[in-house]
């Protein structure tokens, strides 16, 4: 039913990522599933149970050989659940969460902090590895997070649901290697809205965040056809029509993560970026696309 509904709305590919080992198997069996839709991003969330090395040793594993066998968007985030909050890969330092970590670990919070950077990094490794982009979660650690990435001068990514300040995510664009994302509470949170208005329609994502961050509020459940809302309150925010926005974006989502996905490449055709300016340069205007863009 989820699908149906993204389908009417006109949601051409959803990204559908992990957050734990064992949840990759079933992202990988949902992509199989619907194998013209759903786009697979693996990766460990940094407030996961099983966010240390040796967790990742595993997980490093499954991620090469379903990269060698079908190919993946990227590395990143998690599945949409009725009751769990969603993931990605990055960083977690809102202070509650660090500290409930920390004690069911019988350790520290620098320590906690200590081992979401390594696993972070170990994550950006495998991603210049293996020519991927990456999903990041940077919660209550924008600058942290974007410090390591721009030492990545090779990775490419996008930073989901950014809070941080206007200013930060303009310099972090400029690196000509970073998107950020928004989704539906987009209408109504004011941190998103002043990232939006400061970044070039460019560098601009659309998702969802399902199940969380929906338009109608924090306790509101939230699904990929609901993508329409952030679509709405972001051409408000540019000064430009829907139909530029969903274009833009749609060909912003390809470029990102249609190099291990055919099907994302088959939703448009991208202009070359302008590497020199650090800015992608204007979308075709011809490319075929539809009302809504590849949403997660």
């Amino acid at each position: 039913e989820v699908l149906a509904r993204a389908r009417t709305a006109g949601v051409q590919g959803i990204l559908v990522c992990s957050t734990s080992p064992s949840d990759m198997l079933r992202v990988i069996q949902l992509r199989e599933d619907h194998p013209q839709e759903i786009h697979a991003c693996l990766g460990i969330h940094p407030l996961d149970d099983s966010c240390d090395m040796q967790a990742w040793h595993v997980a490093r594993d499954m991620i090469m050989s379903e990269h060698r066998q079908r190919g993946l968007a990227a590395l990143g985030e998690r599945l949409d659940r009725e009751h769990e909050p969603p993931a990605r890969i990055g960083l977690d330092f809102s202070r509650p969460l660090l500290k409930q970590k920390a004690a069911s670990r019988g350790s520290k919070e620098a320590d906690v902090r200590a081992a979401q950077i390594s696993l972070f990094k170990a994550h950006l490794d495998l991603a210049r590895e293996l020519d991927l982009p990456v999903n990041v979660h940077s919660r209550n650690a924008e600058k942290e997070a974007v410090d390591i990435l721009t030492r990545y001068d090779d990775v490419r990514g996008v930073m989901h649901a950014f809070k941080g300040a206007a200013a930060l995510a303009v310099q972090a664009s400029k690196t000509g290697r970073l998107w950020f994302s928004f989704p539906p509470s987009l209408v109504y949170k004011w941190e998103y809205q002043e990232a939006v208005k400061a970044l070039p329609l460019e560098r601009l994502l659309l998702e969802t965040d399902s199940p969380s961050l929906a338009a109608a509020g924090p306790k509101a459940r939230n699904e990929p056809g609901f993508i329409r809302a952030a679509a709405e309150k972001m051409a408000e925010l540019k000064g430009v029509t829907l139909e530029e926005v969903a274009s833009v974006t749609t060909q912003n989502a390809v470029y990102l993560f249609g190099k291990a996905s055919p099907r994302l490449q088959a939703c448009a055709v991208p202009a070359a970026p302008d590497t020199s300016s650090g800015k992608a340069s204007r979308w075709r205007r011809d490319a075929k696309v539809r009302e809504v863009p590849a949403s997660s």
